[in-house]
């Protein structure tokens, strides 16, 4: 039987205050604070009521211990997910993601808010940010990195989509292994396929000797899928079965192969409008954005001192450079 220590009384400070956000699911957007503990689930009498059919009535709890805020299970039905991993207790740290059926939250603590509120500079890989929204993203980013969830950057161009899906996979345990860039943007729609999973001899004509993919280069790896939203709808099942079951097949042969990929996907798009549009598939959309996160437009650093987006630590405003993708 494992006991539980909670932390009782007065509370001690800004530092001891968390906050749990919804970013995606039922009550999105909603904030709740947590003093000392908060009950989750679809009863209405929980802390934190979730009009969710896949949350179970009593899901999980948080409460505050003398270690830290910790998150624990209550036997739901289809479990508790830290940052993409399923478990029955952890401690959270500031940014980490916390889902329960199709509802997903991010947690952060009165100490993180007091940091941004001071507006200290953060780094994350090559970027660097001040601005409160930019902060919280890093934050995320974060506690993303460590996990395997799938994770989906949104922002225009110049935000810096391709640095920051750089640095989540520097901070991974895939770190030593590869980092592949694959653009759905820039590679002929006929040549798609065969460039995403490969193809054997004689696949197709001038396919003269056998080649891997960009899901195979990346083995053990991170495959990084820019400008997701230009994927074409003839290959997106095929994706979203590389996305579920990690297995794909090389264009020209029968056999299966199974993929050891983390993903990180990045859009300038507005992905659910193009799925209202029947450009791109929901479940696919679904699968891509377990994890999202955006970054700031450059101008909505206009007017705002201290309110810039990440830029590249090693550019400088008003050098007269653009930032990466």
């Amino acid at each position: 039987m494992t006991y539980t220590k909670r932390i009782s009384g007065k509370d001690d400070g800004q530092k001891d205050r968390a906050v749990l956000r919804i970013t995606e699911g039922s009550g999105k957007g909603k904030s709740v604070e947590i003093t000392f503990s908060l009950t989750i689930g679809s009863r209405p009498d929980s802390d934190l009521h979730l009009e969710d059919p896949t949350v179970s009535r009593k899901h999980a709890e948080i409460s505050r211990t003398a270690e830290g805020f910790l998150l624990q299970d209550l036997g739901s039905t289809n479990g508790t997910f830290l940052n993409g991993v399923r478990v029955d207790r952890a401690y959270l740290r500031g940014g980490a993601v916390v889902t329960v059926g199709e509802t997903s939250m991010v947690f952060s603590t009165g100490a993180d808010d007091a940091m941004r509120g001071e507006r200290v500079p953060s780094i994350f890989g090559q970027m660097v940010a001040v601005s409160e929204p930019m902060l919280k993203a890093f934050t995320l980013l974060e506690g993303l990195a460590a996990s395997n969830i799938t994770v989906l950057i949104e922002g225009e161009t110049g935000t810096g989509k391709e640095l920051a899906a750089r640095a989540v996979h520097d901070r991974s345990p895939r770190a030593k292994r590869p980092f592949v860039i694959f653009d759905c943007s820039t590679v002929p729609g006929q040549l798609m396929e065969s460039e995403l999973f490969g193809h054997a001899k004689g696949a197709f004509t001038g396919a003269s000797e056998a080649r891997p993919g960009a899901v195979e280069e990346a083995e053990g790896g991170t495959l990084f899928l820019d400008e997701i939203g230009e994927l074409p709808l003839d290959l997106q099942p095929k994706l979203l079965r590389l996305l579920d079951l990690k297995e794909f097949k090389r264009v020209g042969i029968s056999n299966r192969k199974v993929a050891d990929v983390r993903f990180v996907a990045a859009t300038n798009v507005d992905l659910e409008d193009r799925v209202r549009r029947d450009l791109f598939r929901r479940d696919l959309y679904f699968r891509v954005s377990a994890a999202k996160v955006t970054l700031l437009p450059l101008r909505e650093a206009q007017g705002h001192p201290g309110a810039g987006p990440a830029l590249p630590r090693n550019l400088e405003p008003g050098s007269g450079q653009e930032p990466d993708t």
